[in-house]
């Protein structure tokens, strides 16, 4: 498993004092504002106008909400890691804008980009702008043949559709308090933290359960998991990357899911491992 995953990495490149009691309130604020800017998932409303012009002009600016440095993760969503390995991979330029207003996103999560005066969510869908429109100078799927590139929509399914589900599970209900909790909602103050907590873990559970997932077992959910791993392996083989030689688009988002599996190893302990013993991946 690491041979694939390094070898695309190296290709992409409370005390009273006064100070601490000010450090605490900064910092609850902030968690607090992420809170709330989080909250947005869930609110059916559309997203306000986006401010663009505070940005340099023709070029890629990339927006989400935090670097996991614990973990030496540019962000714990493998979509926002999907989005920066295709830039990176492609030698597109652009700055990432850490923020916790997702008011303006236009689908209301992460990532979202704005490039001059356009605003757009969904990695797919902006990775299908960049290239429409030229900001993407060179298409690594530009020679697929039809083949790969229906073999490429299959395996992003069964990563984005499937497998990224098992991974939302289990971060944010049977093992929240192992990462989620303490990560983003512990410097928030008692009992306001217990309610917020609360709140996310709810919302999380009556959408993996009209999902389908959370209607399972875990021991379900693990041989789920298990027959997507295997598939991937199998798919990959002893190829390089999943369409051959060099890196494809569905390598960015095979890559940006299982590396925020395997770098988050406090989360679904049985699922990593089951990663690790894979000759291929």
């Amino acid at each position: 498993m690491s041979d694939t995953l390094n070898h695309i990495t190296r290709v992409l490149g409370s005390s009273l004092d006064p100070a601490n009691i000010y450090y605490t309130a900064a910092t609850t604020a902030t968690v607090i504002a992420v809170a709330t800017g989080m909250m947005t998932v869930f609110r059916p409303k559309s997203p306000k106008p986006f401010e663009t012009s505070k940005f340099p002009r023709d070029t890629v600016i990339v927006h989400h909400f935090g670097v996991d440095t614990e973990h030496v993760l540019p962000s714990s969503s493998p979509f926002v890691l999907k989005l920066l390995t295709y830039l990176r991979l492609t030698h597109t330029p652009h700055i990432v804008n850490i923020t916790t207003d997702f008011s303006g996103a236009p689908k209301g999560k992460i990532p979202f980009i704005s490039y001059n005066d356009t605003v757009m969510g969904d990695s797919s869908f902006i990775i299908d702008y960049l290239v429409k429109n030229g900001i993407v100078k060179t298409n690594p799927d530009e020679g697929l043949s039809p083949l790969q590139v229906a073999q490429a929509t299959a395996v992003k399914a069964l990563v984005e559709d499937s497998l990224y589900f098992i991974v939302v599970y289990c971060r944010w209900t049977e093992d929240f308090e192992k990462y989620i909790g303490p990560t983003f909602f512990n410097q928030i103050p008692h009992p306001l933290q217990f309610f917020i907590k609360r709140s996310f873990k709810q919302k999380h559970a009556t959408l993996l359960h009209a999902q389908g997932l959370g209607r399972h077992t875990r021991a379900e959910i693990f041989v789920l998991w298990s027959k997507g791993i295997d598939a991937l392996d199998t798919i990959l083989g002893t190829q390089q990357f999943f369409m051959g030689s060099t890196p494809t688009m569905i390598d960015a988002s095979v890559w940006g899911l299982l590396y925020s599996v395997m770098a988050i190893r406090e989360v679904m302990p049985e699922f990593r491992a089951y990663v690790m013993v894979k000759r291929n991946l």
